[in-house]
């Protein structure tokens, strides 16, 4: 398949999803502007999946789930991202509760 579609598609598909932000002038669904995000991953893996074999297939999920190809300081930086994400969380959740309030979601 040409580079071109794959492009296109992945630009469709984002403004899809992030048309109503634009639209609307005010936020809508914050998941719709997370899929948005996602879109030329998922349109990697769909196109994946379309134009390789068994093998390339396989290949190509070895190297996306292979840890050998994080560096240690890319896996450093990840785990402290998400150590620091768990206690923001949990400090909003408890003031959350303490202040009763109810957070948009």
């Amino acid at each position: 398949m040409p580079v071109w579609l794959f492009f296109g598609c992945v630009y469709l598909g984002s403004w899809a999803c992030w048309l109503p932000f634009v639209l609307v002038h005010r936020p809508t669904s914050f998941v719709l502007l997370l899929f948005g995000l996602m879109m030329p991953s998922l349109f990697g893996i769909v196109f994946t999946s379309l134009t390789q074999d068994r093998k390339g297939r396989r290949e190509f999920w070895s190297r996306v789930t292979s840890v050998r190809r994080i560096g240690l300081e890319w896996f450093a930086l990840l785990k402290y991202w998400r150590l620091e994400r768990a206690i923001y969380c949990s400090q909003l959740f408890t003031l959350t509760l303490a202040m009763q309030i109810h957070l948009p979601m």
